[in-house]
């Protein structure tokens, strides 16, 4: 047999044994799924795996321990479904709404609110409260009346948050000339914080978050709103899920998780 024929036949065994070794990977793999729901397997480990976040709208640490409003909910859920809360912290909420997307988490509830982008992402519960998005000034300096008299490098925002998301609409749409500074690695109590000491001149907020921090910030004011009430909920697990929101015969809060995925330790 020619010398290039012995090769091309080496390569078509090598080939088709990669192949089938793939295929036989690929079917243990699929054997190895936990097909029951979710929920039954959250109870049958007796873990909830939770991403959220530290603030004082969310999570964090009292007088008398761990507290905070999704703190309580999820708490309250948990034990609902007879299970203990295990919580992550993602570093930003991209991350947050990543790991909800990917299935690492079975649910965030982080005090999210509900965006057009999210909604691609990820599902959402029903909604819980709403709030409004607040431009945030320092008392005793020039308030704004209107985004036409924010100038370039005044507004401070976290970067893929809600609030950006809120102003590359209006940008788009009736602002043309609006800017800001995105900041990736800061939360918005940092930017809160920073508007109080008078370091940057304006930033966004939520109003129940303001309603919060200005207990700790006591020179942040609200300049004016921008636009309607957001809903504030839990996200869910992934868009492509064929998963249903909570169920009031579970909980009366917080949501079911995904059907499809499991949470990585």
């Amino acid at each position: 047999m020619p010398t290039n024929t012995k090769s091309r036949s080496t390569v078509i065994v090598t080939l088709a044994a990669t192949l089938l070794a793939a295929g036989v990977l690929a079917l243990w793999w699929l054997l190895q799924q936990d097909t029951r729901p979710l929920l039954e397997r959250v109870r049958a480990q007796g873990e909830l795996v939770v991403a959220t976040r530290k603030a004082p709208a969310v999570l964090y640490k009292g007088a008398n321990g761990t507290d905070g409003f999704e703190h309580a909910l999820t708490q309250k859920f948990a034990e609902t479904i007879g299970v203990k809360v295990r919580y992550v912290f993602p570093e930003t909420v991209e991350e947050l709404l990543d790991a909800v997307a990917r299935g690492t988490v079975h649910f965030a509830g982080a005090g999210l609110v509900v965006t057009p982008a999210r909604e691609h992402k990820v599902r959402f519960s029903v909604p819980y409260q709403f709030a409004t998005e607040q431009l945030i000034y320092r008392r005793g300096s020039m308030r704004p009346r209107s985004l036409d008299q924010v100038a370039p490098g005044d507004l401070h925002v976290v970067a893929n948050s809600s609030h950006e998301e809120t102003l590359a609409s209006l940008q788009a749409r009736d602002y043309p000339m609006l800017d800001w500074t995105r900041h990736p690695h800061d939360t918005s109590r940092a930017l809160l914080a920073a508007v109080d000491r008078g370091e940057i001149r304006l930033t966004m907020a939520n109003s129940n978050s303001l309603a919060l921090h200005r207990r700790i910030f006591r020179h942040v004011a609200s300049a004016f709103e921008l636009g309607d009430p957001w809903a504030t909920t839990a996200c869910c697990g992934p868009r492509t899920d064929s998963w249903r929101p909570w169920s009031p015969t579970e909980s009366s809060h917080a949501c079911a998780p995904a059907t499809s995925v499991t949470p990585s330790a």
